[in-house]
């Protein structure tokens, strides 16, 4: 055998060596190269996964507001005699025509939107009257108008009137459970909903006009938490109220369960009572207040004992 047959052979069985001795090594950067590219095909996958259940979600959307149509959550006969004969025995307090509130001049929210300086004095957004009651199972409450409410969106000076809002501010009202807590009972006519998909407040891309819808929202056991809006989130937000009236008459009425809200009956609650507007142009276009002592958004507070005849009122410490 020849020098260099041999120094090849040894070459030979010195690369053999070192490949068998540092084996881990090399099992090592295979096993990484491989973990790279099985990472990277998951990944992937995953990526694929999620687009298709957006457009999975983006879909059943599309079909579920195809199919979707709001259905009143109208007082039975039954239900609105029972309110009726209730607020006849309940408490009645009147309202002077055009005593709307005058906001001061707040810097933009996060609407974008600032309040109307000169609110719009429509005469069916300004209070007549409000009468409430409750007995065991609910509390009742009715506003009254001095006009008749639009069948239509109505626009002044070019500005849409989208909403109408009877709003009665729970400060304060006692559970079964012996607790204190609050909340708000709203009744909400709206003429305009937000474009699908798209957040109610986002504005930027317009809106779709609607047939009036009227409807009752109670939330109570306010949060610590905040939504992007800079409004409060509620513990308790409840769609179970049932309402009468509205478009084409001159008030709207309402009754809220007092067990959805943990309510006592017999107890005495504290609330402050206020008709709002909202409109394309302004986060409150008019705002009169119940009781009115000069408040931007609030009239005096009352304290009612729940199933009685009688309250009594205060200006509240702001």
């Amino acid at each position: 055998m020849g020098l260099n047959n041999v120094q090849e052979k040894n070459r030979y069985l010195s690369k053999k060596l070192i490949l068998i001795k540092y084996w881990w090594i090399w099992f090592i950067i295979i096993s990484f190269v491989g973990f790279i590219v099985y990472s990277n095909q998951a990944n992937n996958k995953k990526d694929e996964e999620k687009e298709k259940q957006k457009q999975q979600q983006m879909t059943d959307q599309a079909l579920k507001n195809q199919g979707y149509k709001y259905v009143e959550p109208t007082m039975t006969k039954e239900l609105l005699i029972k309110a009726n004969l209730a607020l006849v025995n309940g408490i009645s307090v009147d309202d002077a025509a055009n005593d709307f509130a005058v906001p001061p001049p707040d810097p933009i929210g996060l609407d974008g939107k600032t309040d109307n300086r000169n609110p719009y004095k429509l005469n069916w957004n300004d209070i007549k009257k409000v009468a409430f009651a409750a007995d065991e199972e609910n509390f009742y409450v009715r506003y009254n108008f001095y006009g008749i409410i639009p069948k239509r969106m109505a626009t002044v000076s070019g500005d849409d009137i989208k909403s109408l809002s009877c709003n009665l501010g729970l400060s304060s009202f006692k559970t079964k459970r012996g607790k204190t807590d609050e909340g708000l009972l709203q009744i909400g006519l709206m003429y305009t909903e937000a474009k699908s998909g798209k957040d109610n407040k986002d504005e930027s891309v317009g809106y779709d006009i609607i047939e009036p819808r009227l409807g009752a929202l109670g939330v109570a056991t306010p949060t610590t938490n905040q939504d992007k809006y800079g409004e409060t989130i509620y513990g308790i937000n409840d769609t179970s109220g049932k309402v009468s009236g509205g478009i084409g008459k001159d008030y709207v009425i309402a009754a809220f369960p007092l067990s959805d809200f943990d309510i006592l009956p017999g107890s005495d609650i504290t609330f402050d009572v206020s008709v709002e507007t909202n409109s394309r142009i302004y986060h409150h276009s008019s705002v009169d207040p119940l009781l009115d002592f000069g408040s931007v958004k609030m009239g005096k507070q009352i304290t009612y004992k729940l199933g009685s005849n009688t309250y009594i009122s205060k200006i509240p410490k702001l």
